[in-house]
């Protein structure tokens, strides 16, 4: 699949033709989507550290990944549906005695029956990645700038890590919170796709992130419904009704 992946996602960039990912947070969510044309579902793992009130994504088991990201596969394929499956890769698989553990991380794909790990460049996983692509499993790398921070030698930083990250042979990046300038800057340096949040007709992709896009977060940018005041305003219809 590795090298079908790669091909693939080289020729959409060259056509210019725009690669749609989305995050699910329950298996629900699959069956709404699949009559659209989406490419890849992914299961993010900092947004289910927000659903479900972990301290931080470093505290995320496996074990709490596995079952949800196997019926996940499971479901996509009883709907018979040609979407590929993304799972970020929890901090705990990949480090061993203070070093990443590649049997780990083989195994944690294996197990999810997911086709594409998600890999954060802030990890330094560039070594994992070479290893992961030698042995023909995908890699997306994911960066994220959390504090939004425009600061030119943080961003040039940023930048070579992820050029570096191109060589080791991912498949496709995902940035998140980046200015326009920044994403056409590095958009033009590489030849596979960079997908990013910003609504932004010239990047190569749009990642939708569930909580933003359908209003259960305060980014209000990607918001496209408010799900969050639809849901109160039910709770509300429903006890007033049945008082």
């Amino acid at each position: 699949m590795y090298d079908e992946l790669l091909t693939l996602y080289k020729t959409k960039k060259q056509k210019k033709e725009k690669i749609m990912v989305f995050s699910f947070i329950n298996n629900f969510m699959l069956k709404i989507y699949q009559e659209f044309n989406i490419d890849i579902f992914r299961f993010d793992i900092n947004e289910y550290v927000d659903f479900y009130g972990y301290k931080d994504q470093n505290r995320v088991l496996a074990s709490d990944l596995l079952p949800l990201i196997k019926n996940a596969a499971d479901i996509n394929k009883f709907y018979g549906l040609s979407k590929l499956i993304a799972i970020d890769l929890p901090l705990s698989q990949i480090y061993g005695d203070n070093n990443f553990s590649l049997q780990k991380v083989v195994s944690f794909y294996k197990y999810s029956n997911a086709d594409i790990l998600v890999l954060n460049i802030e990890h330094n996983v560039l070594e994992l990645v070479n290893k992961l692509s030698k042995i023909k499993i995908p890699v997306i790398i994911y960066a994220r700038n959390n504090l939004k921070n425009d600061n030119k030698y943080y961003l040039q930083q940023v930048h070579n890590k992820l050029i570096e990250a191109e060589s080791s042979g991912v498949v496709m990046f995902i940035l998140e919170n980046f200015s326009s300038t920044f994403i056409q800057n590095f958009k033009s340096s590489i030849l596979i796709p960079v997908i990013s949040t910003e609504k932004d007709n010239k990047t190569d992709g749009f990642y939708a992130r569930f909580s933003s896009v359908f209003g259960l977060s305060d980014d209000g940018k990607n918001k496209y419904l408010n799900l969050y005041d639809l849901i109160k305003d039910g709770v509300n219809d429903c006890i007033v009704d049945n008082r």
